[in-house]
């Protein structure tokens, strides 16, 4: 007699391997999804530095006269750089599910040996002596 159709096992086993498939493909969209979002942050810390780079080269003289002492120096908030128009639009942390705007400053340091300003992002607390902030509407130096 000849049996029409799949038994059980085998309905079962198939199930099985389907379900193999999808846990790999889930890590693997998972993991891909990490890395981008990674990726896409360092690229946008990236363009926020040479938005700082900018608003450097623009307010120069100023710049000139914060780091009489090569050890200074100077903080940039993300929100300046936006109000100064140097960002198309506020930044949002792609690593926040909550889409917040990236969080954190761009520090500016003269390296007196090659004389060359540098540019850093920094997340957290700024630790140096001057900072450019958004008081207001305003553009502040504080320090």
């Amino acid at each position: 007699m000849r049996k029409n159709g799949f038994t059980l096992v085998e309905l079962l086993g198939v199930l099985v391997i389907i379900g193999i498939l999808s846990a790999i493909s889930v890590a693997i969209y998972t993991n891909s999804i990490n890395s981008s979002k990674n990726s896409l942050s360092d690229f946008q810390k990236k363009q926020l530095e040479e938005a700082a780079r900018t608003y450097v080269a623009i307010n120069t003289i100023s710049f000139n006269n914060l780091f009489d002492d090569p050890s200074i120096c100077v903080s940039i908030d993300n929100a300046v750089l936006n109000k100064e128009g140097l960002l198309t639009n506020e930044v949002k942390d792609p690593k926040d599910n909550n889409k917040n705007l990236l969080e954190g400053h761009i520090e500016v340091n003269y390296d007196s040996t090659n004389n060359q300003y540098t540019y850093t992002y920094k997340d957290g607390i700024s630790s140096c002596k001057y900072r450019y902030v958004l008081d207001g509407t305003e553009v502040k130096l504080e320090g």
